[in-house]
């Protein structure tokens, strides 16, 4: 997917690509890092997550988990360049404001990239677009909803998600929101109704 990817780069420009953004630490999104040949950069743990992962060959654990999957040519990078709050590029006229959501959402580690004057936002994975459903193992509901609403207050008309198709307005966001708050709900209900049970009389 990541040489798809870099072909259909080369289809628009052949310019070198300079910077690589990891908006969180999963593997899908950073065991190719070294295919881009740029500086690779995220949040300060993202990288420590990474080192973590490293020294426990999770890479290995993957393999065994899923053997139909093809891990050929994937390999840790740790990123070149980290930073705690946010990051700004300015790239000919554009500004580009890369930042740290600030809490556990997806993951501990997540940024989203913001390019204002395009109006154009990548949400990394605080966004699933439908059909993808949102995942939060590695973080949290409550955290995942502020995220989305705090996606949602910036002045873009594109939303491009980790997963699922590109988003033109924020319907895709409310929809997600929409399904994390259900959870968030229905879990705290079935936990009130358990507690209730299992109270002495």
């Amino acid at each position: 997917m990541a040489m798809d990817f870099l072909s259909s780069i080369r289809k628009v420009t052949d310019k070198p690509i300079r910077f690589l953004i990891n908006t969180h630490y999963h593997g899908d999104h950073t065991w190719t890092n070294h295919l881009f040949n740029a500086v690779t950069m995220a949040h300060v743990n993202t990288r420590r997550l990474i080192e973590e992962e490293m020294r426990i060959n999770v890479m290995g654990l993957y393999e065994k988990l899923f053997p139909e999957i093809d891990f050929s040519g994937a390999k840790y990078t740790p990123q070149g360049l980290v930073f705690s709050e946010s990051l700004i590029l300015h790239a000919g006229d554009k500004t580009i404001e890369i930042k740290y959501i600030g809490y556990p959402a997806h993951t501990v580690g997540d940024v989203y990239v913001h390019i204002p004057d395009s109006r154009v936002v990548f949400t990394g994975d605080l966004l699933f677009a439908e059909p993808c459903t949102p995942f939060v193992l590695f973080g949290s509901v409550s955290g995942s909803i502020e995220a989305l609403d705090r996606l949602a207050s910036l002045n873009a008309d594109i939303y491009v998600p980790g997963h699922g198709p590109v988003s033109y307005g924020r319907k895709a966001l409310y929809r997600a929101r929409d399904y994390l708050v259900y959870i968030r709900d229905e879990a705290g209900d079935t936990l009130r109704r358990a507690y209730h049970l299992m109270k002495p009389p």
